[in-house]
């Protein structure tokens, strides 16, 4: 297999391109920041005494709700009760991406710093991996909830579109490694972005045994979407949707973005605008 590389000598120093990863990654928020996604580093190095590696199941633990008050009479004493955990099973995905460069690339380019655009470059696909993680599981929750479907399938083709909840998810992510391959060229050395990812299906609880998944799905045709469809949707929440806890963002087929776009209220206002890029 061909090697495609920039090219020149082995003084490709790794830890600054290690560093341009580091600093580029740093600054990227998921979901475009809009809250609906925990980013949490910390992902287990090992499992019952072995590596961690991809298809290795590892446990997501977070904190169930201590439950609603209690209405006491006075001189009456209240019962303490425990703050508990739980956990659900996931499968930790390995994503990557290679870069390599040389010297010679380096002074005669033209165009821009290889290691800065290699680490902004590296970096944004990272979080474009992390995002379609987060996408993937939350488009799963009706085969986990089905109750948190609003299925409007009209015999046309469907299209999905997503409500979240703030902190409806959780990534778990360890910090990416750099590596130097010497084997590959004489004169070259390859830096490898490796991150490995699990991701739950937003089941975590937040309000009691009652509280519903941090998303809800809505299947229709454009030729059917509406507002009234998303706010139906956005029903499915119950109580559990308020100011301390809102739908932070709506995650749609482009075609039904599309649709959503071209709705207008009765002055002609669009009901739908895109949000700002964070």
């Amino acid at each position: 297999m061909a090697i495609i590389t920039t090219t020149n000598n082995a003084a490709l120093s790794v830890p600054v391109l290690e560093d341009a990863i580091r600093g580029a990654a740093a600054g990227v928020k998921l979901l475009l920041g809009s809250g609906a996604w925990i980013f949490r580093p910390g992902l287990p190095t090992t499992v019952g005494g072995a590596p961690v590696r991809q298809g290795t199941q590892v446990t997501v633990p977070y904190f169930t709700h201590i439950g609603e008050l209690d209405d006491i009479a006075e001189g009456h004493a209240l019962v303490p009760r425990a703050v508990t955990s739980a956990g659900e099973t996931e499968t930790v995905q390995r994503s990557g991406v290679a870069l390599e460069s040389t010297v010679l690339a380096i002074m005669t380019s033209q165009a821009a710093d290889p290691y800065a655009e290699g680490g902004l470059q590296a970096a944004d696909a990272t979080m474009r991996r992390l995002d379609k993680a987060a996408i993937t599981s939350a488009l799963a929750v009706g085969s986990t909830n089905a109750a948190m479907v609003n299925n409007q399938s009209s015999g046309a083709t469907n299209y999905p579109v997503l409500l979240f909840k703030r902190n409806a998810g959780v990534t778990w992510y360890s910090p990416p490694t750099v590596k130097e391959d010497d084997d590959i060229l004489s004169d070259t050395k390859v830096s490898a972005l490796n991150v490995y990812h699990a991701t739950h299906l937003y089941q975590r609880l937040q309000g009691g045994s009652s509280t519903r998944p941090g998303v809800a799905r809505l299947t229709c045709a454009t030729s059917n979407f509406s507002e009234g469809l998303v706010l139906d949707t956005a029903g499915l929440f119950g109580d559990e949707v308020g100011s301390n806890d809102p739908i932070v963002m709506l995650a749609m087929h482009s075609a039904i973005a599309l649709a959503a776009r071209k709705l207008k209220d009765s002055t002609g206002r669009r009901l739908y605008v895109d949000g700002p890029l964070v």
